[in-house]
Order: C-alpha cells, then sequence, then structure tokens
C-alpha cells in the first residue's frame, strides 16, 4: 500500500501491532428510552399521591375544627415535599449522566488526537 506525501513521494504505509492509546475501553451509559422515563415519572406521581392519601384520612383521624384543617395541610406540604424530592433526585441523575458523557466524549477525543499524532510522527 503506497501514501502520498505533499511532495508526492509515495512513502509506504506500516500498520504497527502495539497497542493504540484509542483501544482503551469506556464504559457507556444505557440509553434512557421514553418507557423509562415515563414509568420513573409514574412512580414518583404515585408515591407522592399515595403520601398524601396516607397522611390525609388515617394521619387526620379525631381531629375536629382547626386542628384538622392543619393536620391536612401538613400532610399536603408533606407529600407535595416527597414529589419535589424525588423530581431533585431524577434531575441530579439526569445531570450526572450528562456529565459523565461530556467527559467520556471529551477522553475519547483526547485519546484520538495522541493516537492521530502518534501516526503522524511516523508516517
Amino acid at each position: 500500500m503506497k501514501v502520498t506525501t505533499d511532495d508526492t513521494r509515495p512513502v509506504a504505509a506500516t500498520i504497527s501491532s502495539a497497542p493504540s492509546p484509542v483501544a482503551t475501553s469506556v464504559t457507556l451509559l444505557p440509553e434512557l428510552t421514553r418507557v423509562a422515563m415515563w414509568v420513573t415519572a409514574v412512580v414518583i406521581a404515585v408515591s407522592t399521591a399515595g403520601a398524601v392519601v396516607t397522611l390525609w384520612w388515617p394521619a387526620t383521624a379525631g381531629f375536629t375544627g382547626a386542628d384538622l384543617v392543619k393536620a391536612r395541610l401538613d400532610a399536603l406540604k408533606i407529600g407535595l415535599s416527597i414529589g419535589v424530592g424525588s423530581g431533585g433526585v431524577v434531575a441530579l441523575y439526569l445531570a450526572w449522566r450528562r456529565q459523565h458523557s461530556t467527559e467520556a466524549d471529551l477522553d475519547n477525543r483526547e485519546r484520538t488526537l495522541a493516537h492521530q499524532q502518534a501516526v503522524a510522527t511516523t508516517t
């Protein structure tokens, strides 16, 4: 196999048997599917509703008047806090995935550049 350089002299191309820096393994994250995202959203909604319902009726049994209103308002606050907290955990997970993906892409580009420079110095 012949490769031509800028000065049009043919140069023999060789394939090295040494491992290249690009050959190192990269851990890939599994793809986030629509089904997984919808299941997560449904689980968060159901857990929020479950917390509100559980705290709304059984936890407020026996209260009357102002105490009942206060206890039910607290139940609603706790249930919605669970929903918001769960959404925050999902947002942190997605931010971690994005950061991991960006770092993996940068690492891959750096290894590709190092490989290209190594090939350029040998030819």
